[in-house]
């Protein structure tokens, strides 16, 4: 079983935590994709990214040592390309080089376990 493991702002634990927000969206950067997709390649050899396979989210309030967390299914991942207003990809620079803009968002499912919540 892959969990992925994600630390939140209690009013996103919450919301999370009661159901009345049923996904989780995060940024993708330079530093941090490599969490949260992979490189494939289609049958003529060209690279795309596709989001890593996570059977949960384990879902940490803060950073405290004996913080509260729940583990929750996780039902679909997507990746979504940042678009300004004329549908043109948005882009962004570090150290030199161009990004473009991409957030993976979770589609999430059942709490399956929870710690002092």
């Amino acid at each position: 079983m892959k969990i992925l493991h994600l630390v939140m702002k209690k009013i996103y634990f919450d919301q999370i935590l009661n159901g009345t927000k049923k996904n989780e969206i995060r940024e993708l950067r330079p530093k941090s994709s490599n969490r949260y997709i992979e490189d494939k390649f289609n049958d003529n050899g060209e690279a795309y990214a596709s989001p890593k396979h996570f059977d949960l989210l384990r879902l940490y309030l803060g950073y405290n040592k004996n913080r509260p967390h729940f583990d929750i299914e996780v039902r679909d991942a997507k990746i979504y390309i940042i678009e300004d207003e004329q549908g043109n990809e948005e882009t962004y620079f570090v150290d030199g080089i161009e990004y473009i803009s991409a957030e993976i968002e979770y589609s999430l499912g059942e709490i399956v376990a929870k710690h002092s919540c």
